[in-house]
């Protein structure tokens, strides 16, 4: 969650090819991410068992990325001029609306990591929907008022031999530290979400195994997870692990510049920052991807509402043409007289 939604490295500027290079990355990831989460939308509610918790936890994280997929264009155009050309209202909303978006995905995953372990070690006695829908208020209630003081800090500010810039400015009286601002949203909204769900998901493996072996020595346990919950918690894992590792960069790099540990701008961290920041808005396209390749439910339920909407396509083309036919049938009438 980088606080600056633009650098001090941004005076170096883009060249060209790697103008090119952002523009191309950001559109498929826009792309991939738009269409993909909202047909993650669709399949859970299109699914008769939407009302279970992990749907809603998955129709939850999909909405969180779209969220944050809205926020890809205002950044690509910011990282391609150099500066912010959209306004002090723009650079308030844009950026909070995407952490916001951040912090919601990251706490639905430990809720979903608790989901789990419930799941596995007590098979019967999963979260209830009233429950599930509680927790998940209350998460985005902690996530909006967490970036409070970002909407309050953020503006934008004309610098000489730059241009306008978006970033946060703390004014003395909110008696806001930059510092510790940023080092709280990293260790609430990533480490310790992050902390928590390996060990939720070690405790996970040592039940999963332990049940393994003890199927394969012809003893059944009183309580075996069944095989669903396996294949469920084998796509979780590697969505959580894909949310954590490709935005642990981009929370690096934040934090070693907030701490002066590096020094910028150089050609090094400049480079590091696009290839961090990006890497870091990835996260947002893989979650479909994972639930095509690891759900057969979820697949099954995307390809039917493809198929559909490219069927209501088609139809309604088909009914466009015949209009057409019957409009140029009439138009021969009129102006074709014997």
């Amino acid at each position: 969650m980088d606080n600056n939604s633009s650098t001090t490295l941004i005076d170096l500027g883009p060249s060209h090819t790697v103008r090119i290079i952002l523009i191309t990355i950001a559109a498929i990831i826009f792309m991939v991410s738009l269409v993909g989460n909202i047909m993650v939308c669709l399949a859970v509610l299109y699914n008769k068992s939407s009302t279970k918790c992990t749907n809603i936890f998955l129709l939850n994280l999909a909405i969180s990325d779209l969220l944050i997929t809205i926020s890809i264009p205002f950044a690509v155009t910011t990282d391609v001029l150099g500066i912010f050309i959209f306004g002090d209202v723009m650079c308030k909303l844009v950026f909070s609306v995407r952490n916001c978006g951040i912090a919601i995905s990251s706490l639905t995953l430990v809720i979903v990591a608790f989901d789990r372990y419930y799941a596995v070690y007590y098979a019967a006695n999963q979260l209830q929907r009233k429950v599930a829908v509680i927790v998940l208020l209350v998460l985005w209630f902690i996530s909006c008022v967490a970036v409070i003081p970002q909407v309050i800090g953020l503006r934008v500010e004309f610098y000489e031999n730059i241009g306008y810039i978006c970033r946060e400015y703390y004014l003395p009286e909110f008696r806001i530290n930059e510092l510790a601002y940023t080092v709280s949203l990293i260790g609430l909204f990533f480490l310790s979400p992050f902390l928590v769900i390996v060990i939720l998901h070690s405790l996970i493996v040592q039940k999963l195994w332990r049940t393994r072996r003890r199927l394969s020595s012809n003893t059944p346990p009183s309580k075996s997870p069944p095989r669903s919950y396996q294949q469920v918690y084998i796509m979780l894992f590697t969505v959580t692990m894909a949310f954590f590792w490709t935005l642990l960069p981009t929370y690096t790099l934040q934090l070693l510049l907030s701490l002066n540990v590096i020094d910028g701008p150089t050609i090094t961290v400049y480079t590091a920052y696009y290839i961090t920041t990006w890497l870091g808005y990835s996260h947002v396209m893989w979650n479909p991807i994972i639930y095509g390749l690891l759900n057969k439910k979820m697949r099954k339920d995307m390809a039917s509402i493809f198929r559909h909407s490219t069927t209501m396509s088609v139809l309604g083309s088909g009914k466009r043409i015949d209009s057409s036919i019957d409009d140029l049938q009439h138009q021969n009438k009129v102006f074709v007289k014997p």
